[in-house]
């Protein structure tokens, strides 16, 4: 960071995106050893340095502006500042739905997920209707790109797919969550054949939900049977499940 910053003030054209690249490492250190002030100084200064960058180079740069407005927002809800990390997902997304017009393949991905995000925290306040529209959006996309690349998307399907069949459990659509959890499961079982150390803690969260939503359901038979699935296969970590998200600083 000392020697980027040094070489920026003679040369700031070459030199100010290192900066920013720095500060955003560095910010992500600070933020995963829980210094969650200094992290938010980094990617504030990061994120003003990308936004002068990108005001000049738009093509170049406003890739790097919403990623650092992801990694500010995931560190501010963590905060439990949801109106913040709520306006930084809105601006990330806006950005990314615009570079996906023309560049589908490379930012629809983001876009998917930061309606992921962004449905959670809506979740997360209590405007279900707004939530379900996110999850629906996201699921849409990842199951687009999952019929020509399984391998890659398929775990993104059923993370949101997941989080949308909670939503429906949560707002007593116990029909429609046990419809998607049912797929999850699925999903999840596939992917456990070939990755159990990744997987497996996901089938058994998704069993448990299953589990619960058929139980409302008074499906006693069904649950019998799922309960004997479930002795059977090794406990694993977080059995009870909980929304999922795959963001994560970049």
């Amino acid at each position: 960071m000392e020697i980027h910053r040094k070489l920026a003030e003679s040369n700031s054209d070459v030199y100010l995106t290192n900066v920013a690249i720095v500060l955003n490492n560095l910010a992500i250190l600070q933020a995963d050893t829980n210094r969650r002030a200094e992290a938010e100084t980094g990617y504030v200064e990061a994120l003003e340095i990308r936004r002068k960058l990108a005001a000049t180079n738009p093509d170049a740069y406003l890739p790097d502006v919403a990623t650092t407005l992801n990694n500010l927002a995931i560190l501010q809800r963590k905060m439990n500042r949801h109106a913040e990390a709520e306006a930084g997902y809105t601006e990330a997304l806006g950005i990314y739905r615009n570079l996906s017009e023309s560049n589908p393949d490379v930012y629809l991905s983001d876009v998917a997920g930061t309606l992921n995000s962004l449905a959670i925290l809506q979740f997360d306040t209590n405007r279900h209707a707004e939530a379900e529209a996110g999850f629906t959006e996201a699921l849409e996309i990842n199951r687009q790109f999952a019929t020509s690349n399984s391998d890659a998307y398929l775990p993104s399907v059923a993370m949101v797919l997941s989080n949308l069949a909670e939503l429906q459990a949560i707002t007593k659509r116990h029909t429609e969550a046990e419809t998607n959890y049912a797929e999850v499961l699925a999903i999840y079982q596939r992917l456990a054949e070939t990755n159990p150390g990744v997987y497996s803690s996901n089938v058994t969260a998704t069993l448990n939900a299953l589990i619960d939503v058929k139980e409302k359901l008074a499906k006693t038979e069904e649950v019998a049977d799922l309960k004997r699935e479930l002795e059977e296969i090794e406990k694993a970590c977080n059995p009870h499940g909980e929304m999922q998200n795959t963001e994560g600083e970049q």
